[in-house]
Order: structure tokens, then sequence, then C-alpha cells
């Protein structure tokens, strides 16, 4: 249900800028974001755990459900986010039910899916960080650039036991086949050293 579907209101936040009158009370509420960007998660599958109640967050990450949920004072969230494939793994999270939201009411059902990442450090035979090198999975055109630290993140959105192609200017490139395939909702760390192309 949507705004344009039904009057109702969320203490704190008003959807068109405009008091509006309640229809239903709003029981549970909350955002799902990315554990490690905070990124708000569109789509998301909120459901409770042993009943019924599903809903899916907006784009701006926000959900909400209508009481009544349950007869105790608890009840426990299963939030997975399967339209984006192995991205991001499953959180259950027992979450309190309120007779009144209180003004924080975000926090109440906050939820942060953690991303399968591929993530390290890229350095020379000396341990010195290469900054700006470029790392990528072989097949995936898209890639990403290490920091000053020559740290690199991805979050491939297909869960597979890939390789890392890593290249920066000077150096020669690389490529390192993982051992394993990545772990849904972990993080798998892989390391490289770059030899100057001059020594290679």
């Amino acid at each position: 249900m949507t705004p344009a579907d039904s009057a109702w209101s969320i203490p704190g936040w008003t959807p068109v800028g405009q008091p509006v009158s309640t229809r239903r009370r709003v029981v549970l509420a909350g955002r799902v974001r990315d554990a490690v960007t905070n990124a708000p998660i569109a789509g998301a599958v909120v459901e409770t755990v042993g009943g019924t109640a599903r809903t899916s967050s907006r784009a701006d990450g926000l959900f909400w459900f209508f009481g009544p949920l349950a007869d105790a004072a608890t009840v426990t969230l299963r939030v997975s986010a399967p339209h984006l494939g192995t991205r991001y793994g499953s959180v259950e999270r027992s979450v309190p039910l309120a007779a009144t939201l209180p003004a924080t009411w975000e926090t109440a059902g906050d939820v942060a899916l953690p991303p399968t990442r591929l993530a390290g450090t890229v350095t020379d035979p000396q341990g010195k960080a290469i900054v700006g090198a470029q790392v990528r999975l072989c097949g995936d055109t898209q890639g990403v650039l290490t920091n000053a630290q020559g740290a690199y993140m991805l979050m491939p959105r297909v869960v597979s036991q890939p390789t890392v192609e890593v290249s920066a200017p000077q150096f020669t490139s690389t490529r390192t086949a993982l051992a394993a395939p990545l772990r849904v909702g972990e993080a798998t760390i892989v390391n490289v050293t770059l030899t100057p192309a001059s020594a290679s």
C-alpha cells in the first residue's frame, strides 16, 4: 500500500509535506540499507518469521507494517533482496512492536543487509600500496580503482568462483583465480602483489 492508496501517517515523516489523517495504525517501520555503504536498498523483501505479513522496501529503503502483527511484544523479521541475485545475504532480526511509534521510529526496524564482496590490497614487491590500480573480475567490464592505501572492494551481483584481474601503469598485469566460490553476504579477501614492468 502506498500513500496514494490510503490516508495514513508515520510520526516524524509526512510523504507529501502536509499532515494526513490516520486510518490504520503503523506498528513497525524502518529502512533496509547496505551494511557497508549505508545506501538504501529498494525492493527488499521484509516478512515476519512464522507469520504471514510481508512487504517490500521503497526506493529510499523505507518499509512499514500495519497492525496487528503478533500477540507478542516483539516480532522477528526476515529481510532479503532476491531481485538482486546473490549480491546480499539475508538477515533475521527481532524487533519490538509499539502501540505508539517514537520520534526515532526509523531505527526500530532498521535492517542492514551484508553485501557479497571481494576486497583486499594491491602492493608492489616491497609492500608499498599501489594507488589507482584497476581491479575487476574477468568477464566483467566494470571494475574499481584502489585508494590511497591500495585497498579495493568489489560487490559482484552473481556469486561464482571468479578470476581477479589487476593492472596498473608501469606494472605487469596479473590474474588470480579464487580457490573457492564467493560466500553470499560475506567478504572474501584477495591481496595482490604487482611486479614492475621493467623487472618482468
